[in-house]
C-alpha cells in the first residue's frame, strides 16, 4: 500500500489558489508568478511535491505536430480543492473533462498569460486592485443570451472578466472593466463579425446587469503577427458600419503580440493598442482616466 499523501503546508496555498483563480498553469507561468527570475528546475520540483501529495494533478499537453513538444499542464486535484475549501475558500471546481485539444490549452494558457500580467501588474502599481476575475471556465457556466439584428438568439461567452480598481488620494478613484477576447487565428471574417455583433448587443443590454459593472472595454488580443491585429481591426470597423454602431468603437481595443514576451507595464500601459476608426494608440488600461 503506498504511503499516505503528505499533508498541505502554508507554502502551498498561493500555487493552489493560483490554480483555482487560472484552472490551467504551467511550470514557466508558476515561476512568473512567484518566483520571478528564479530557476524553473525549482519551480517543477516544487509542483512535483504537490502532484505527490495528490493536491494537483500533472497533464499530457498534445504536442501540435508529430515531431513539436508542448509543457506539461497543472491543475487543482480533489484534495487540493477540498484543502482551499477548508481554508474558507470558496473555489470553482472544474467538471471531470476528456483529455482536451493542443488548440484548447493554447488558447486557455495565453489567456491566462494576459490576465497574470495583470496581477503582476498589480504588485509593481500598489493603487490597482483586482476586484473581481471571472475565467472562461467559468463563464461558459453562465451564458448570456443576446439577440442579434438579423432576429437570430446567441450565447454570449467572454474568454474573461477583470474589474481593476485605481485609488487615487481625492476621490473615489476610477473602474476599469475588462472583457478579454484571445484570438489565435483561427476564425474567418463571418464567424469573427458575428461574435462582435454579439458583444455589442451584450454590451448595450444584459453586460452591466451581469457583471455589475459601470464601463466596459473590450480588450481583443491575439499572440499572432501585427498583420492578423490590424485584420482584426478592419473587420471590427466593417461590422460596426453595418451595424450603424460606430461610436462602440471605443469600446475596443485590440493588440497582436504574445503577452509572456513583454512587461506588464509594455503589455498593459504603454500606449499600443488599437481601436477602430482612430488612428491614435491607446493603452489598455489608462491610469488616472476615468473609462468609458
Amino acid at each position: 500500500m503506498p504511503p499516505p499523501a503528505r499533508p498541505p503546508t502554508p507554502a502551498d496555498v498561493p500555487v493552489l489558489r493560483a490554480l483555482a483563480r487560472y484552472h490551467y498553469l504551467t511550470a514557466e507561468q508558476v515561476r512568473r508568478l512567484f518566483y520571478g527570475a528564479g530557476v524553473i528546475t525549482y519551480v517543477r520540483d516544487r509542483l512535483k511535491g504537490l502532484v505527490d501529495a495528490k493536491l494537483i494533478h500533472r497533464l499530457e499537453m498534445p504536442h501540435p505536430t508529430r515531431t513539436g513538444s508542448a509543457p506539461n499542464v497543472f491543475r487543482l486535484a480533489a484534495r487540493g480543492y477540498r484543502f482551499l475549501e477548508e481554508l474558507g475558500l470558496h473555489p470553482v471546481r472544474l467538471p471531470g473533462e476528456r483529455p482536451a485539444s493542443y488548440l484548447y490549452y493554447r488558447h486557455t494558457l495565453a489567456l491566462n498569460d494576459a490576465l497574470i500580467a495583470v496581477e503582476l501588474l498589480t504588485r509593481s502599481h500598489p493603487q490597482l486592485t483586482i476586484q473581481r476575475l471571472v475565467h472562461e471556465r467559468e463563464l461558459k457556466h453562465q451564458p448570456v443570451k443576446v439577440q442579434l439584428d438579423s432576429g437570430k438568439s446567441v450565447s454570449v461567452i467572454p474568454d474573461a472578466y477583470l474589474q481593476l480598481h485605481e485609488t487615487e488620494a481625492v476621490g473615489p478613484g476610477y473602474w476599469h472593466d475588462l472583457v478579454w477576447e484571445l484570438d489565435n487565428s483561427t476564425s474567418e471574417q463571418r464567424d469573427f463579425r458575428q461574435k462582435i455583433a454579439a458583444l455589442v448587443a451584450y454590451a448595450l443590454g444584459p453586460y452591466r446587469e451581469a457583471m455589475g459593472a459601470a464601463s466596459i472595454t473590450i480588450a481583443i488580443l491575439t499572440p499572432q503577427a501585427d498583420n492578423r491585429a490590424n485584420e482584426l481591426v478592419a473587420w471590427i470597423e466593417a461590422e460596426l458600419m453595418r451595424l450603424g454602431q460606430q461610436a462602440a468603437g471605443e469600446w475596443f481595443c485590440v493588440r497582436g503580440i504574445n503577452p509572456s514576451s513583454v512587461s506588464p507595464e509594455e503589455l498593459l500601459l504603454t500606449p499600443a493598442w488599437r481601436q477602430p476608426f482612430r488612428s491614435e494608440l491607446v493603452p489598455l488600461i489608462p491610469l488616472g482616466e476615468e473609462p468609458t
